[in-house]
């Protein structure tokens, strides 16, 4: 119940009912709302000036402008005013005032913090048809706040009425619902229906569903990258970080739009400000190949660094291959062979393969060669093909298992048909 105190900003025009709101108190305030569109500086001042007088006039929808104004203050003084100015328009009956004032007992600011009390207002407003309000009493009602009974069919109600009233908040709220079951039964194709009815409104969290939805072939929803790529811009436009990181990746690979990778660096580097350990890697093999960002294999190994403590296997994998190498970092065959059994660990393909090789060799680690056949064998029986050209290396020359050159070979077949070309070249005459 947090952060959503300025979610109607100034100058937004509500069609909501004005109370016992003056003629006069009307004139003025659309003198303030053409005012701050106005091309004319001087008349652009005067808005605050025309919303101070509607507001003294009893015009409710200018009393909460108001009081949004002064609650976007540090001051104590200013929140305490503004708190005011949101229970004269509450009083009036405005649907938007119980909602705003709800907010500020739900935070404590500018007044004590009180659940009940938020609850209430939230359910005056709702009464009244206030989309936001019913879209957060509904999470009260899910999370059983401010004296509520928690009940997620209650919840539900309250989304589906704002969804009704084409409420982006409540549209995604169902979409939720439906996708994860909860209150009704679980259904994609709804799902989806109303996640596209949010995203028709700039809703980032529903233009993300909808981007993953047509990236997976969800709930009806063509499978087409080129599809997803729209909304997910629209997601990371408004600083969504997970659509950021998949608008990346297509933009990386060149799937579904052009392949732009000055588009992939920015989207991963917005990706990794929420500390995605994903993008962070994504960004590391950006630096290091110095695509879409200057070559930079000290930022690549910061990047891939940050990656592997938020436990990417892949990032430990990059890292080690930096160690192993001295390349950005400092040579150091144990640290790197430390690296590639934690990317092994974490199920890394290109890592497990690192650290059986390691084994194999005794580089930065005891030599064991008969482990190694073992993560070859079991690699290879995963059809991995590197494991199984490894593995028909290991028997061809007896190392860790029982020289067997027939079985050296059948593996080298099976690594050449799924096209390995040093396996091909080793079955040749």
């Amino acid at each position: 119940m947090k952060n959503l105190l300025l979610t109607c900003g100034v100058g937004v025009v509500c069609l909501c009912g004005c109370g016992d709101d003056t003629s006069r108190g009307v004139e003025l305030y659309e003198r303030f709302q053409a005012a701050l569109v106005a091309e004319d500086a001087a008349e652009k001042e005067r808005a605050a000036e025309y919303l101070q007088q509607a507001a003294d006039a009893g015009h409710a929808l200018a009393m909460c402008r108001m009081g949004q104004r002064l609650m976007g203050s540090d001051k104590p003084e200013d929140m305490s005013a503004g708190v005011e100015w949101l229970k004269r328009a509450a009083e009036t009956g405005e649907g938007e005032g119980l909602y705003l004032l709800g907010l500020c007992y739900d935070q404590g600011r500018g007044t004590e913090k009180d659940a009940n009390r938020a609850v209430e207002c939230w359910q005056g407003a709702a009464a009244k048809g206030f989309a936001p309000a019913l879209v957060t009493l509904g999470m009260a009602y899910a999370n059983g706040y401010g004296g509520l009974e928690k009940s997620i069919e209650k919840a539900v109600e309250n989304y589906e009425q704002a969804a009704s009233l084409e409420d982006a908040r409540g549209c995604y709220s169902m979409a939720v619902c439906y996708d994860q079951g909860k209150g009704v039964e679980k259904d994609a194709a709804k799902a989806v229906a109303y996640a596209r009815r949010a995203a028709e409104q700039q809703h980032s969290d529903a233009c993300l569903f909808m981007g993953k939805a047509h990236l997976m072939g969800y709930g009806g929803a063509e499978k087409s990258p080129a599809q997803a790529a729209p909304y997910l811009l629209k997601a990371a436009d408004a600083g969504n970080a997970e659509a950021a990181l998949q608008l990346g990746k297509l933009a990386f690979d060149g799937t579904g739009i052009k392949k732009d990778y000055g588009l992939a660096a920015r989207c991963f580097q917005l990706a990794a400000q929420s500390g995605n350990s994903e993008a962070f890697c994504l960004l590391g093999a950006c630096y290091d190949a110095g695509l879409g960002l200057k070559k930079d294999a000290a930022k690549a190994v910061e990047c891939w660094k940050r990656a592997a403590d938020g436990e990417n296997a892949r990032a430990a994998y990059f890292l080690g291959r930096c160690v192993e190498k001295g390349h950005g970092a400092r040579k150091d065959a144990a640290v790197a062979a430390r690296l590639y059994a934690m990317a092994a660990r974490r199920g890394d393909v290109l890592g497990t393969l690192a650290y059986a090789e390691c084994l194999l060799n005794g580089a930065g680690v005891e030599k064991n060669e008969a482990e190694a056949v073992q993560i070859y064998e079991r690699l290879a029986k995963a059809g991995v093909p590197q494991a199984m050209l490894q593995l028909g290396n290991c028997l061809d020359e007896g190392r860790g298992v029982n020289k067997d050159a027939d079985k050296a070979r059948d593996w080298w077949r099976q690594a050449a048909a799924a096209g390995s070309e040093e396996a091909a070249n080793k079955l040749k005459p």
